[in-house]
């Protein structure tokens, strides 16, 4: 989840700029595409449980969306999954896939209970008829809403999204609001067609390894969430010499925490409930500060209006 940029003092910074400097450390020990996984969290394997199996106890499994790359960052979100988990009476078992496709089948599926999952994903699961449900939206700044940054090399000439063409951009998914479809409606809006305006694409897979690849020069340009961009730049702020931002997106619908359709209804109720009311709590409060979340919301009325009218991939 990444949300409204003026938050980037007030919350998920925190969070955020302890993933950035994971992400350098797991980018630098094991390359780009290498992924170790981290005590319980299920990295890519089959959330399901094998046909005729059992389990000691009942599970809650929670999918996170691939927005950030290092998988040890991820124990920002064991605490809480463990903690919703135990409010229901069941285990919390973390879960990440490795797209925000794989992300969206898993929940629809019902291979998992609840998902933190981006914007663009969640829209294009409803685009599909994908049976599910937003449960919540988070709050940080006072706002539940974020914005796509477009990063160039600080020495670039390129200067807007005309300047773009021919050269080398860097996605993070293809579900990804503020890692493609905002700069990909950009182009359609030009007339043009991004396998044609831009002369090379690269899917960087997460937001931060996006940042890294413009700042590494393995690419001219990356649209990528405002907030993690901040949060990089805190944690590593030699990183503003080689970098900087050309432009900025309208403010979007902050990214949902979604279920299945067809979940128990007692228990999205109880999930509903627990996650509204974590500001509430002494454990929930210590909680969303690991997060940088000030609490958890329904979704205000509009919440992805301004989303929905950018086309689908």
């Amino acid at each position: 989840m990444s949300p409204h940029p003026g938050a980037a003092s007030v919350g998920w910074p925190k969070w955020l700029a302890a993933i950035a400097v994971a992400s350098v450390v797991a980018l630098a020990g094991l390359g780009w595409q290498s992924l170790r996984p981290v005590r319980e969290v299920r990295l890519y394997d089959d959330a399901a449980l094998p046909p005729g199996s059992t389990v000691a106890e009942p599970v809650l499994r929670v999918v996170v969306g691939s927005m950030i790359s290092p998988q040890s960052t991820l124990d920002r979100y064991l605490g809480l999954v463990r903690f919703l988990g135990a409010q229901v009476g069941r285990k919390g078992v973390l879960v990440q896939r490795r797209t925000y496709f794989e992300s969206n089948q898993t929940l629809a599926s019902t291979q998992a209970e609840l998902g933190f999952v981006c914007t663009g994903a969640w829209l294009q699961g409803e685009r599909q008829g994908l049976p599910l449900d937003v449960l919540a939206v988070p709050v940080v700044g006072g706002k539940s809403t974020y914005r796509a940054a477009l990063r160039v090399p600080t020495a670039s000439a390129v200067r807007d999204l005309a300047d773009l063409r021919g050269r080398a951009v860097a996605f993070v998914d293809a579900l990804s609001l503020t890692g493609r479809l905002w700069l990909a409606d950009r182009v359609r809006r030009q007339g043009e067609r991004e396998d044609r305006f831009f002369g090379r694409v690269i899917y960087a897979g997460s937001h931060d390894r996006s940042i890294l690849a413009v700042a590494d020069g393995l690419c001219d340009a990356a649209t990528v969430d405002d907030l993690v961009l901040e949060a990089l730049l805190a944690a590593r702020p030699q990183l503003a010499s080689r970098i900087r931002v050309a432009e900025y997106s309208p403010p979007f619908g902050i990214p949902p925490v979604v279920a299945p359709r067809k979940l128990d209804p007692e228990l999205r109720t109880l999930l509903t409930a627990h996650l509204l009311e974590l500001h509430t709590q002494p454990q929930g409060v210590t909680l969303l500060a690991g997060l940088g979340v000030e609490r958890f919301v329904l979704p205000p009325a509009g919440h992805f209006d301004s989303a929905r009218a950018l086309p689908g991939p």
